[in-house]
C-alpha cells in the first residue's frame, strides 16, 4: 500500500462530511416560496381597482431542490461505501504491521489524521523520526511485495 493510498482514507472522509454538510444545508432552506402582486377589482359594484399580494410555492424550484438533494445523496452513499471499502483494507494493511510503534504511527497518521508533530508528541519523539519512520517503512513494505510479485 502506496502513502498516496493511505492518505485517500482521510480525504474520502472530509468529502463525506462535507456532502453531508450541503444535504443538511439544501434540506434547512426550506421549500421556496414565490410572492407577487396582482390587480384585481371589488366583487361589487362600483369596480374599483385593488392590488393583492400572493404567496405560494415554487414548485419548479422546489423539485429542482429535491433532484439536487437526492443527487448529493447518492453520491455520498457511494462515496460511504468507497470509505468502508478502503477502511477495511487500510486497518488489514495497519494491522499486520509487526513493529507496534510503526503500527501506532500509522493509526495516528492515516485513520485519526494527526500531524506528524502531534504524532511525535504523543511517541515521544521528534516529527522526523515520525516522518522517517513512515518512509523507512513504506519503502521497505514496497521492495517486499515487488518480490512477491517476482516470485
Amino acid at each position: 500500500m502506496t502513502e498516496y493510498e493511505l492518505s485517500q482514507y482521510r480525504a474520502i472522509k472530509n468529502e463525506i462530511e462535507d456532502l453531508s454538510f450541503r444535504i443538511k444545508r439544501l434540506e434547512e432552506m426550506g421549500v421556496p416560496m414565490v410572492s407577487d402582486r396582482v390587480k384585481g377589482s371589488s366583487k361589487h359594484f362600483p369596480y374599483i381597482e385593488k392590488h393583492f399580494y400572493i404567496t405560494g410555492v415554487d414548485t419548479e424550484a422546489n423539485e429542482r431542490r429535491k433532484k439536487w438533494i437526492n443527487e448529493l445523496q447518492r453520491k455520498r452513499n457511494s462515496k460511504l461505501e468507497e470509505l468502508l471499502e478502503m477502511e477495511c483494507q487500510i486497518h488489514d494493511y495497519i494491522y499486520t504491521i509487526p513493529d507496534s510503534e510503526i503500527r501506532q504511527i500509522f493509526i495516528f497518521r492515516y485513520v485519526d489524521g494527526l500531524s506528524q508533530e502531534e504524532i511525535g508528541m504523543k511517541l515521544h519523539m521528534d516529527r522526523s523520526g515520525v516522518s522517517k519512520r513512515i518512509t523507512k517503512y513504506l519503502g521497505e513494505d514496497k521492495g517486499k511485495n515487488k518480490a512477491l510479485k517476482n516470485t
